[in-house]
């Protein structure tokens, strides 16, 4: 289901052949970033390459990973995401809380080689 690859202060959380986060997707990859936020001192970038949907009960728990991640002093970044998913950030996204690089910007940032 996910890919973690480790960088010298930064993992990479890879979907494998997902195309669509829904609740039940959602259930058992929350255990997996709230385990790896855990134990973790560095940034953590969930890479959404591929995803085309993501439901707003899963944005909903993204949002309450993301409060887990601030409050250990870590950054959750969404990497590589696609067009789709951007608008869909976009409508939920209302107080700039996640940090979401799309596919043309990830071109531009030097963050790691993925």
């Amino acid at each position: 289901m996910i890919t973690i690859r480790h960088f010298e202060d930064t993992i990479v959380v890879s979907l494998n052949k997902i195309r669509r986060i829904d609740f039940l997707v959602f259930a058992r990859l929350k255990r997996h970033l709230l385990q790896i936020i855990e134990n973790s001192s560095g940034d953590v970038y969930f890479d959404l390459n591929d995803v085309l949907f993501i439901d707003s009960n899963s944005f909903s728990g993204l949002k309450s990973v993301n409060e887990v991640a601030l409050k250990n002093g870590i950054k959750l970044s969404f990497i590589n995401v696609s067009d789709e998913v951007i608008e869909l950030f976009d409508l939920v996204n209302e107080n700039n809380i996640f940090r979401v690089y799309s596919k043309n910007e990830m071109e531009h940032l030097l963050v790691m080689p993925v």
